[in-house]
C-alpha cells in the first residue's frame, strides 16, 4: 500500500512544462480520435468551459465529512474494514489554486494498532474542483521542496486531465449522447456520458485517465468523473518494472459534483480507492477507501481563503475580459495542504453527520470492476499468473512443518471459456521433510460459482475460527505456536451462491461440497522459534501436537453467511451470522454444527461488541480432531490454552465501551501519525462452556492425549498418578469479567480480568485488536 501510494502522490505531483499542443481540428480522413463530429463539438466545448473556473466562483469554503478505511477483498468477493478513521475538514479554496483542508474533528475503530492514515495521506484529500489541464488528483499537490527534488528526478510523470488542451494525442472518446437526466430544484437538466480511454501508446510515459466523465449538456459542465488511472507509453524504469512483479496496484475515483447556487458545478460526493493486489500475498487485495461528503457551500468570503494564499477579489478581470488570475496558472503548482486545529478543539468536536462506518459500507471494491487492471478482469486473452491464491501457501511456519515454501500458478480462460479459472500450488515442508499442495478448477456464472478441488494440507483442529485466526503464518517464529494439527488429504466438489444487497455486496452466501477426506496424526518436531524458550513469554515452548485418530471418509457440507463483512475480525457495524453444518461416513464419522453470531453497533459515545459461538458434534466413535476446545483464542482469557473440550460447547461475550472526551486529536510525531489515544471505559465478560454429554465424547476426549506443563512439556498427573485430559468438560458455565481501559480505536487495552470460579486470583490482561 505505501508503494501506491507513493507512486499516487509522485503522478499527482508538480505538472512540468506541457507538451507540444496537437490542434484540435479534423483530422484527414475518418476520425480516429473522436466516436462522432458531435462528440468532437461537445469535447470541444467542455475543454474551453475547462480551462478556467467560471467568473463570479472566487473562493468557496466548505465541511467536508470524510472516512478514512482500509479494507481487505476476499476472493469470494466479501470484504471487511479492519480500520476506519472518520474525520471532519473544513476546506477552503480560491481560485489561484491553493486549497486547504483543515482537520477539526476526529475519530476512529481499529481491529489492530496501526499507525493512522493521516501518515500517508499528508495533504489534502479532496479534490476543489475539475477544471485545468492537469489533474491534482490523490492527495494534492505537494510544492515542498523535498517534492519539487522527487518531480525532477521523474520528469515523465503527468496526470493528463480528459479535456485538456492536448488531449488528442492521449485519449479516445466514445458515446456523448444524453445519457440521462437528473432534477435539480425543480429543473431538468440533460447529462451526457462520454467513455475516455487512453491510447495504446501516447509516445511518452504518462498517468492516464480512463473511464466516464458526465457532462451538463447546457453548459458542459463537469457532473460526475468516474473510472481509473493507469501509466501507460514509453518505457518504465528497472526498480518500477521490478516492483510490479510484485505488487499491482491501481487508483480509482468517483467524483460527483451538483450544483450550488444554479452556477456553479462543485463537489458534492467523491471516492478516492487505492486497490494493491501481489502474487506474493494470494487473491486477498488490500484496499485504501476514502469517502467524503460535503456540506453546504460559503461561495466568495475573504475567510475561504486557504491559509497563506492571496485572496482574489471577485471580479478581477483585465481590460480585455480575459481572467488575470488564472489566464496562465492552469498547470502551475499551487499548495494543496492539511492542516490541523487545536487538539483541544478537535476532541470536542461533536457534529457528526453519520455513523462511523456508513460510508465505507456505502460502497464496494467491484463498483470499479470494468476499468480493473487487466490481471483482475474477468474478459480478455487467457491469462496465467505465477501466485497463489492465499498467502500461506506461499509461507507459513508451525511446530509440524517447520518452515513451508511454496510456489502456485493460476490460469484464467476468460474469453476462451468465460469464467473459468484453474488454480495449482505446491510447497515443501523442510523440517518435516513433506510435500503439501493442491489444484482447484471453477467457473464463475452470476451468482453461481461451480468448483472442484484436491488437496493435501497441514490442517488445524482450532474451533470457531475467524478470517485471521484460521491457521499459522509467521507468527509462530517469536511467539507460541497456538494451533493442533492433521494431515489431511481431501477431494471435493462444491457449488456457492451470492445472494447482493442493495449496493452490490454479499448479503447472503451459501456454499454446498461433498467429497471424500482422509486425516492422519502427525507430531510436533520444533520446541521454539528463532527465540529460546521463555525469553519473550512464559509460555513459549512449543507443545506437542495434539493426537488424532486416522481413517477416511465420504464428506457433505453445508454452510450460510449472512452479512460477511460484518465478523468478528472486522470493524465494520452491524449484525453478521455464520451456519456450517457437515456430515461424513467411513472409517471415520461423524456429525457437526457450528454457529456464530456478532454485532457491533454504535450510539454516540457508546459502543457495543457481541459474539456468540455454540457448536455441537455426535457419532457413535467421535475423532478427537472433530471436538470442540476453549481457551483464550477462543475468548476465555481468564484460562489456560484448551483447558476445557466436548462434544459440545457455547461461548458468548460482550463488551460496552464508553468513549472518554478528551485524547481524541491524532497524534502527530512529526511525519508520523498515530491514530488518536480516545481512551474508552470497558466493561466486558466471556463465558463458556463445554460438555461431554455421551461415552463416545468421553472416550474422544481421552484420545486427545495428556496435560503438559508448559515450562517442560511434562505430563501433569493428577493425585492417583493418572495423566490429566489435555481437555475436560468445564462442569458448568465458566465466566470471567474484565475493566480494561482501551486505546487508539479500541485497539489496545490495559486492564485486569477475573474468573468467577472459586479461589480465582485477579489477573492482569493486555489485549491487542478491538474485535471479540
Amino acid at each position: 500500500m505505501l508503494a501506491l501510494l507513493a507512486a499516487l502522490a509522485a503522478a499527482s505531483g508538480p505538472p512540468l512544462a506541457p507538451p507540444p499542443v496537437r490542434p484540435a481540428g479534423p483530422d484527414s480522413g475518418r476520425d480516429s480520435v473522436y466516436a462522432t463530429p458531435a462528440l468532437r463539438v461537445l469535447v470541444a466545448r467542455a475543454a474551453t468551459r475547462n480551462a478556467v473556473v467560471p467568473l463570479g466562483l472566487d473562493s468557496y469554503r466548505v465541511g467536508v465529512e470524510s472516512e478514512i478505511a482500509a479494507l481487505l477483498r476476499r476472493p469470494d468477493g466479501s470484504e471487511g474494514a479492519t480500520q476506519i478513521e472518520q474525520v471532519e475538514t473544513v476546506a477552503r479554496w480560491n481560485r489561484t489554486g491553493a486549497f486547504t483542508q483543515r482537520v477539526v474533528g476526529y475519530r476512529s475503530r481499529l481491529s489492530g494498532f496501526n499507525i493512522s492514515a493521516l501518515s500517508l495521506i499528508r495533504q489534502a484529500w479532496a479534490v476543489p474542483v475539475l477544471y485545468g489541464n492537469r489533474l491534482g488528483l490523490f492527495l494534492g499537490r505537494d510544492t515542498t521542496r523535498r517534492a519539487r527534488r522527487a518531480a525532477g528526478r521523474d520528469a515523465g510523470v503527468r496526470v493528463v486531465h480528459p479535456f485538456a488542451r492536448d488531449r488528442d494525442s492521449v485519449y479516445r472518446y466514445t458515446g456523448g449522447d444524453t445519457a440521462l437526466t437528473i432534477r435539480v430544484n425543480g429543473r431538468t437538466i440533460p447529462v451526457a456520458r462520454i467513455h475516455v480511454r487512453p491510447r495504446s501508446d501516447p509516445g511518452r510515459r504518462l498517468v492516464v485517465f480512463e473511464g466516464d466523465v458526465f457532462l451538463d449538456v447546457r453548459y458542459a459542465e463537469i457532473v460526475r468523473m468516474r473510472g481509473a488511472f493507469e501509466t501507460v507509453g514509453g518505457h518504465a524504469k528497472l526498480g518500477a518494472r521490478l516492483q510490479a512483479l510484485a505488487v499491482e496496484g491501481v487508483a480509482f475515483i468517483d467524483l460527483t459534483n451538483r450544483e450550488v447556487e444554479g452556477r456553479y458545478w462543485l463537489p458534492a460526493t467523491q471516492r478516492i480507492e487505492a486497490e494493491v493486489g501481489s502474487p506474493l500475498t494470494g487473491e486477498t487485495r488490500s484496499v485504501l477507501r476514502i469517502v467524503s461528503r460535503f456540506g453546504d457551500y460559503t461561495l466568495n468570503d475573504s475567510s475561504a481563503a486557504p491559509e497563506g494564499a492571496p485572496y482574489v477579489v471577485p471580479g478581477m478581470i483585465d481590460s480585455t475580459g480575459r481572467d488575470t488570475v488564472l489566464a496562465t496558472d492552469t498547470l502551475r503548482a499551487l499548495p494543496h495542504s492539511l492542516t490541523y486545529a487545536p487538539a483541544d478543539s478537535v476532541s470536542g468536536f461533536a457534529g457528526w453527520r453519520a455513523p462511523i462506518g456508513d460510508a465505507t459500507a456505502s460502497v464496494r471494491v467491484d463498483d470499479f470492476a470494468n476499468v480493473t487492471p487487466d490481471r483482475w478482469r474477468t474478459t480478455g486473452a487467457p491469462r496465467l499468473e505465477i501466485g497463489t491464491q492465499h498467502i500461506a501457501d506461499f509461507i507459513h511456519f508451525d511446530r509440524v512443518e517447520g518452515l513451508f515454501t511454496g510456489l502456485g500458478a493460476t490460469l484464467r480462460l476468460r474469453d476462451a471459456a468465460p469464467g473459468v479459472v484453474v488454480r495449482t500450488n505446491a510447497g515443501w515442508a523442510w523440517s518435516e521433510r513433506t510435500a503439501r499442495g493442491g489444484a482447484n478448477a471453477e467457473w464463475t456464472r452470476g451468482p453461481w460459482i461451480l468448483g472442484a478441488a484436491a488437496a493435501r494440507t497441514l490442517d488445524n483442529t482450532n474451533d470457531f475460527r475467524t478470517m485471521f485466526t484460521s491457521g499459522p503464518w509467521l507468527e509462530s517464529l517469536i511467539v507460541q505456536d497456538d494451533y493442533d494439527y492433521v494431515d489431511r488429504r481431501t477431494a471435493n466438489l462444491y457449488a456457492l451462491h451470492r445472494w447482493l444487497g442493495a449496493n452490490d455486496a454479499p448479503q447472503i452466501v451459501v456454499r454446498v461440497e461433498g467429497g471424500v477426506g482422509a486425516d492422519a496424526g502427525d507430531r510436533a518436531r520444533l520446541t521454539h522459534g528463532i527465540f529460546s524458550p521463555g525469553f519473550l513469554l512464559s509460555d513459549s515452548l512449543f507443545r506437542p501436537n495434539r493426537n488424532v485418530t486416522p481413517g477416511s471418509y465420504l464428506r457433505g457440507a453445508f454452510t450460510l453467511d449472512i452479512h460477511p463483512g460484518v465478523d468478528a475480525d472486522f470493524v465494520q457495524p452491524g449484525i453478521g451470522a455464520r451456519l456450517h453444518y457437515e456430515i461424513a461416513g467411513g472409517t471415520l464419522a461423524w456429525q457437526r454444527a457450528e454457529l456464530r453470531v456478532a454485532a457491533h453497533r454504535g450510539w454516540g459515545p457508546f459502543t457495543l461488541l457481541a459474539r456468540v459461538d455454540a457448536g455441537i458434534v455426535a457419532g457413535t466413535v467421535i475423532p478427537p480432531q472433530q471436538l470442540f476446545e476453549l481457551g483464550p483464542a477462543e475468548g476465555l482469557l481468564a484460562y489456560d490454552y484448551k483447558q476445557f473440550g466436548g462434544d459440545r460447547a457455547v461461548v458468548w461475550q460482550g463488551e460496552g465501551l464508553f468513549a472518554l472526551p478528551v485524547w481524541n486529536a491524532p497524534l502527530r510525531l512529526s511525519a508520523l501519525v498515530l491514530p488518536s489515544p480516545s481512551p474508552a471505559l470497558a466493561i466486558g465478560f466471556q463465558s463458556g462452556w463445554a460438555d461431554a454429554s455421551t461415552a463416545a465424547a468421553r472416550r474422544a476426549l481421552v484420545a486427545l492425549g495428556s496435560r503438559v506443563d508448559p515450562a517442560t512439556n511434562a505430563v501433569l498427573r493428577d493425585s492417583a498418578g493418572v495423566p490429566i485430559p489435555a481437555s475436560s468438560p468445564s462442569d458448568g458455565v465458566r465466566t470471567s469479567v474484565d475493566a480494561i481501559l482501551r486505546f487508539f480505536g479500541g485497539a489496545l487495552g490495559v486492564g485486569v480480568t477475573h474468573s468467577l470460579d472459586a479461589h480465582a486470583k485477579l489477573q492482569g490482561v493486555f489485549r491487542l485488536g478491538a474485535a471479540l
